[in-house]
């Protein structure tokens, strides 16, 4: 791999992405609408599923699979990692083009983790279950939030 040397070279390559990164999200935004116009018209869902495989790894292939769910009359099978056949309501067209897959579903924000923050939060929800009204209904190690305890207060 080549790296780019210089600020002008990486804003240019900047830009260049964002270029490419919305056409491609239109791209595959006519391609789910025609997709969820042909579920509707044969039931038949391979399309679906070729779609969601030829997505790039940066796509939020989450949004794209509840868009379809929503639009395309489909269901997601856990199981089989494939989309099927949901025969209800017919399509809205005007809905699902109006509705970009790559705003259907927002990315969460991201946050930072502290792992002290977690553990003592995980201490004290531990500590409230088992001096509770239903203490003794619990699974709880005491050796374990003893261990907590130590890890909270070192």
């Amino acid at each position: 791999m080549k790296t780019l040397k210089t600020v002008k070279e990486i804003t240019s390559a900047i830009a260049s992405i964002r270029n490419r990164g919305k056409k491609l999200d239109m791209d595959i935004h006519v391609c789910a609408v025609s997709i969820a116009e042909h579920v509707n018209v044969h039931h038949e869902v391979s399309l679906v599923n070729q779609l969601i495989d030829a997505v790039s790894k940066g796509a939020r292939v989450n949004a794209l699979k509840a868009w379809f769910v929503q639009f395309a009359k489909v269901t997601y099978c856990e199981e089989t990692k494939v989309f099927i056949p949901k025969r209800s309501d017919a399509l809205d067209l005007t809905e699902a083009i109006e509705t970009p897959w790559f705003d259907f579903k927002k990315e969460p924000e991201f946050s930072v983790i502290d792992s002290m923050e977690v553990i003592a939060k995980a201490l004290k929800t531990l500590e409230k279950a088992m001096t509770g009204e239903n203490a003794g209904k619990h699974k709880i190690n005491a050796k374990h939030v003893e261990a907590l305890r130590l890890v909270v207060n070192a």
